[in-house]
C-alpha cells in the first residue's frame, strides 16, 4: 500500500491527484475540504487539517484589530481569509492577539477548538491535525501551542472521538533547528505537546525549505533536518507514524532512511508546504521536472535552448536523451500549465513508484543510485540558464548540483 500522502489544497490539485489514483489517504484543508471532499478517490481515507496555522500571518504582521480601506490589498485579502475560515466560531480572534495567551484565557481557548473540532468532524476523517501556530522566534508562541494541545485533548475525551490526531510542528526559519540545543528544546516542547494533545502521529515540516531551489547553505540544512527526524524516531519510537514535508526530495530521503513513515508531497509545482489561509503573491509560475536530473524549472523559453545543446552530449539510445528529446517535440505544450502541472506528477509518481517497490530495507541504497545517476547525468550538461532556475546563485545553476546534495544525505 502507498505510504505518500498527497496535500490536496485546490480543484486543480484534484484533477492532478489522478496521478496518484492509488493513495491510501489525502490531507484537505479546513478552509476548502467542502468543495474538495466530493472530488477525492472514494476509497481514500480523510486527513483533515484545521487551518490554524493560518494565524501566522495575522501575527507575524502589525495589523489593526478590524481591515482598513487604505491596507494594502494583498493584507487585507489575507485578514479576510482568516474571518472566513474561523469567523464563525467563537473566540477566534483570541488567537490574534499574544496579549491573550493568559491562563485565564484557557476556557475561552476550549470553546473556540471545540468548535473547531466538531466542525472537523462532520467531514468524517480519519486523522485531524490537532490547531498549533507555526513556530516563531525563540519560544514565543509555546505557551499559546501547550494551551492549543490542551484544549485539544479535553476535546477528545469529551467527544469521544475515535479518530487519530496529528500533532504538527512547522517551522519557518531555518535557524529554528540549527543547533543541538535549539533541537532538544523542540523535541522537549513536542514531547509535551503530544502528550498533552492525545495524539498518535507527528508531522514535521519546515515551510521555508524549498529544496529544488537549493542553495550554498542547504547541506547544512539538510544535515539539521535529518538529525531532527533522527531525534523525533528515537523519542518517540518506530509506533508513532511520523509524516514529513511536502518537499521536493529531502521528504523521500527522510523516507527511504526509515526517518518518517509517510512523505507529504505537494500537487502544485513548488513542492514546498505553504501555510494555510494564504493568497497568491502572483501569477502561478509554470514548472516541469527534469526528471533525469531530478530538477525542477520553469518553463521558459531558454529552456528549450538547453535542452537542444543536452542532446547533443547525451547518446542517442540514453534514457536522458530521450526524455530530453520528447520534452523539446511536446515544449510549445508545456507552456500550458494544466499540461506542465500533469508533466510534474507523473514524473514525480514514476519516481516514487520505483522507490517503493523496492524492500524498505534497499530505498535508501536505490534512492541513492537514482540521485547518483542524475548527479552524472547533470555533470555532462551546461548549467541551466538563470530564467529556469531564478533566485539561485551561478553554483547552484550546474544541472547536477540539486541531486548531488540529496545524493550525500542518503546514507
Amino acid at each position: 500500500m502507498p505510504e505518500y500522502i498527497p496535500f490536496v489544497n485546490t480543484p486543480t490539485d484534484c484533477n492532478i491527484l489522478k496521478h496518484y489514483g492509488d493513495c491510501e489517504m489525502v490531507r484537505l484543508p479546513l478552509e476548502a475540504v467542502s468543495t474538495l471532499i466530493g472530488k477525492i478517490p472514494q476509497h481514500a481515507k480523510i486527513w483533515l487539517d484545521p487551518c490554524v496555522d493560518g494565524y501566522h500571518y495575522r501575527l507575524s504582521t502589525n495589523w489593526p484589530r478590524k481591515p482598513r480601506t487604505e491596507w494594502k490589498q494583498y493584507y487585507k485579502s489575507l485578514w479576510e481569509q482568516l474571518d472566513k475560515v474561523f469567523g464563525t466560531f467563537p473566540n477566534y480572534e483570541l488567537l490574534t492577539d499574544p496579549k491573550q495567551w493568559k491562563k485565564p484565557k484557557q476556557r475561552d481557548l476550549e470553546l473556540f477548538i471545540d468548535s473547531v473540532m466538531d466542525k472537523c468532524v462532520q467531514y468524517k476523517p480519519n486523522w485531524i491535525s490537532v490547531p498549533q501556530l507555526p513556530i516563531a522566534k525563540g519560544s514565543s508562541r509555546d505557551k499559546i501551542n501547550k494551551m492549543l494541545a490542551q484544549a485539544t485533548g479535553q476535546w477528545k475525551r469529551k467527544a469521544s472521538w475515535s479518530g487519530k490526531l496529528v500533532l504538527p510542528i512547522i517551522f519557518t526559519n531555518q535557524n529554528q533547528m540549527n543547533t543541538p540545543g535549539t533541537q532538544k528544546a523542540k523535541l522537549d516542547f513536542l514531547a509535551t505537546c503530544y502528550d498533552l494533545s492525545g495524539a498518535n502521529s507527528i508531522w514535521a515540516v519546515d515551510e521555508s525549505l524549498t529544496d529544488q531551489q537549493r542553495n550554498a547553505k542547504y547541506p547544512q540544512r539538510y544535515s539539521r533536518l535529518i538529525e531532527f527526524h533522527e531525534g523525533i524516531r528515537s523519542r518517540f519510537g518506530s509506533n508513532v507514524n511520523i509524516v514529513a514535508g511536502p518537499y521536493w526530495a529531502i521528504n523521500l530521503v527522510l523516507w527511504a532512511r526509515e526517518l518518517c513513515d509517510h512523505p507529504a508531497i505537494s500537487l502544485g509545482s513548488s513542492y514546498a508546504y505553504n501555510i494555510s489561509c494564504g493568497v497568491p503573491g502572483g501569477p502561478p509560475v509554470n514548472r516541469v521536472v527534469l526528471s533525469p536530473i531530478k530538477r525542477v524549472v520553469v518553463v521558459e523559453k531558454e529552456l528549450e535552448g538547453w535542452l537542444k545543446d543536452s542532446l547533443t552530449k547525451l547518446a542517442s539510445n540514453d534514457t536522458a536523451f530521450l526524455e530530453f528529446s520528447d520534452m523539446l517535440k511536446n515544449f510549445s505544450k508545456l507552456k500550458t500549465r494544466i499540461i506542465s502541472l500533469n508533466q510534474s506528477a507523473k514524473s514525480y509518481r514514476d519516481w516514487l513508484k520505483n522507490i517503493e517497490n523496492k524492500p524498505k530495507a534497499g530505498r535508501k541504497f536505490a534512492l541513492y543510485q537514482d540521485l547518483s545517476s542524475a548527479y552524472v547525468i547533470g555533470s555532462q550538461l551546461r548549467p541551466l540558464p538563470s530564467k529556469v532556475v531564478p533566485y539561485v546563485s551561478a553554483p547552484i545553476r550546474k544541472a547536477g548540483k540539486v541531486a548531488e546534495q540529496l545524493m550525500l544525505s542518503c546514507l
